[in-house]
């Protein structure tokens, strides 16, 4: 084999590295999964409510806060916030009636 078929051979071997080592550079230097699992759990002093579901889950990464809107049993729409304040604990507040977001315009 001469040298240009060799060194065509390098170049293609290189580029194919350059190539995964920038797919896998990306991948470590993206942001996580803003839509991963939400884990939902009903209170434990008998407070939640039977028939009660998530509509919208929503989680800013960047300012560890959040917004969920749960839906009662009697179709009223409840809108909560939670914010990471730095430990372990989450602080949720809210709780006040919020209107259904239509699917039209005006």
């Amino acid at each position: 084999m001469g040298a240009g078929p060799r060194r065509a051979l390098v170049y293609l071997i290189a580029a194919a590295l350059v190539i995964v080592a920038g797919g896998f550079a990306v991948r470590l230097a993206s942001p996580p999964d803003p839509y991963g699992e939400v884990r939902v759990e009903p209170l434990s002093d008998g407070a939640s409510r039977a028939g009660a579901h998530t509509e919208r889950v929503q989680w800013d990464s960047k300012q560890g806060r959040g917004v969920v809107d749960v839906r009662e049993s009697d179709g009223a729409v409840r809108r909560y916030y939670m914010e990471n304040d730095g430990s372990d604990e989450m602080r949720v507040w809210g709780g006040g009636a919020v209107e259904p977001e239509s699917s039209g315009t005006p």
